[in-house]
């Protein structure tokens, strides 16, 4: 403190960090369970718009937020990415003993058992429990704080965890319907029913239309996502790059999954994208004079 007492920028930047700025928060939403175990065909009856999936068929390891863990066969599985809305699906039990923290949610699953059950102990030590995890990224609660809104119009405009704790059931909800476990292609499977119908968190104090609010096509990020795009494409044609190698570049921006929405909301696939980046590719070195 002796450093910031003697320079006046330093310490009106301290007074700065110390007061805060709320931004907003990203959120997890989990729900443990037994009595459950994933099929061989899991990854085929989830439906989402998402294309980024990532199953664990052998010894593996799988990286979180928080964490990276060591999984066992075909008992992972992630859904979407961690820059937008994620669903993970996985043995908690055997995460939770990768990294030394069984004894402690042991004791957290059996402070939860339900005292209406015929055996008041019914958390099954012998029984792997699984969990089903949304990862909201804070860019995406923030497209809640903007689009969500109640019956009189006004919007939920929240930008800390206190302002958003009356609607994770909301968020949760929302999270049920975008990754969608069918069991069938006319009926929805159980589990995904029983997590509708029997998980609360906290109720909204009154009811709330939950959406994302998206900027248009015509809006702001999308020009400069199409700009950015172009100018990539004449700057991998200047270096003579082949498309392989220029589309595995984009993909490594940190940005890459707002390309994909942009164009998903505009109804284009990455399939899509990825035709069209390799024609603009082409056009380029017939532009330029260069060989591929």
């Amino acid at each position: 403190m002796s450093q910031l007492a003697r320079h006046p920028f330093d310490r009106d930047v301290a007074r700065q960090r110390l007061a805060g700025e709320a931004s907003q928060c990203a959120v997890h939403l989990a729900v443990d369970f037994q009595g459950w175990k994933p099929t061989a065909d899991l990854v085929s009856r989830m439906r989402c718009k998402s294309r980024n999936v990532r199953q664990l068929d052998g010894i593996g390891t799988i990286e979180f937020d928080e964490m990276a863990a060591t999984y066992s066969c075909g008992q992972s599985f992630l859904f979407g990415s961690a820059g937008a809305l994620q669903c993970a699906l996985y043995n908690k039990t055997n995460q939770a003993r990768a990294i030394d923290k069984l004894d402690y949610w042991e004791n957290r699953w059996r402070d939860s058992d339900n005292p209406f059950e015929d055996d008041p102990a019914n958390y099954d030590a012998a029984q792997d429990v699984y969990r089903v995890e949304f990862r909201f990224h804070h860019s995406v609660v923030e497209q809640f704080a903007q689009g969500s809104h109640d019956a009189s119009g006004n919007i939920l405009d929240s930008s800390t965890f206190a302002e958003l704790a009356n609607h994770l059931q909301g968020l949760f909800d929302y999270g049920l319907g975008n990754f969608k476990l069918l069991h069938n292609k006319r009926y929805t499977d159980p589990l995904w029913t029983i997590l509708q119908t029997e998980t609360r968190f906290e109720a909204p104090l009154e009811r709330f239309v939950y959406r994302r609010y998206y900027k248009t096509a015509r809006g702001f990020s999308g020009k400069n996502i199409e700009l950015m795009l172009g100018n990539a494409i004449t700057l991998f044609a200047r270096n003579r790059m082949d498309f392989p190698s220029c589309w595995a570049a984009l993909k490594t921006l940190p940005i890459f999954h707002l390309v994909e929405e942009y164009y998903r909301e505009k109804g284009r696939s990455t399939t899509w994208l990825k035709k069209h980046l390799a024609k603009k590719l082409e056009e380029r070195y017939v532009r330029y004079g260069m060989a591929a």
